[in-house]
């Protein structure tokens, strides 16, 4: 290998540390809480992507959230539901997609904060990162990248459900 091949190689993967460093060590940022009956949606930017990361943000920003948003909000029976979303684009108008090649009126891909009264108040469903729901029993269990996990002894375990 030549020397400019080299040279080309190692600043490819020098930036492609910093790259990676780079959206490793952004914080999260919570944009919104929003109540859903009972449950709760949180609207975040710059979540963690692993499992454990996800968790212990979590774990971390419980108190926080129960300070700033009364989240989760905890029912009579001692359980809660929380749901985490990306913001994604941000806010949108409940509107059909636009980048369909045959015009389309399905808003079903959105949903919609109807305490909002502004016209751009829906995010994308796609968009939802992680669920976390703890029983009247006391069982925290989460659902993230696809898979559920429950807590036992402080400990996650992976369950057999795979959700699709």
């Amino acid at each position: 290998m030549t020397i400019i091949k080299r040279m080309t190689v190692v600043a490819i993967v020098i930036f492609l540390l910093f790259y990676v460093s780079y959206w490793i060590l952004i914080p999260t940022e919570i944009i919104a809480v929003h109540p859903h009956g009972t449950s709760r949606i949180i609207l975040v930017k710059n979540f963690p992507l692993t499992v454990n990361g996800k968790v212990k943000w979590w774990k971390e920003n419980k108190k926080l959230l129960k300070d700033k948003y009364d989240t989760p909000f905890i029912r009579d029976d001692g359980s809660y539901s929380v749901t985490i979303w990306d913001i994604g684009k941000g806010y949108q108008i409940k509107k059909p997609r636009d980048n369909t090649f045959f015009p389309d009126h399905d808003t079903e891909y959105l949903f919609c904060f109807e305490e909002m009264k502004v016209e751009a108040n829906c995010v994308d469903k796609e968009n939802q990162i992680m669920y976390i729901a703890k029983t009247r029993e006391g069982v925290l269990m989460v659902t993230a990248n696809n898979e559920m996990y429950q807590e036992t002894n402080g400990r996650l375990i992976k369950s057999s459900i795979t959700i699709k």
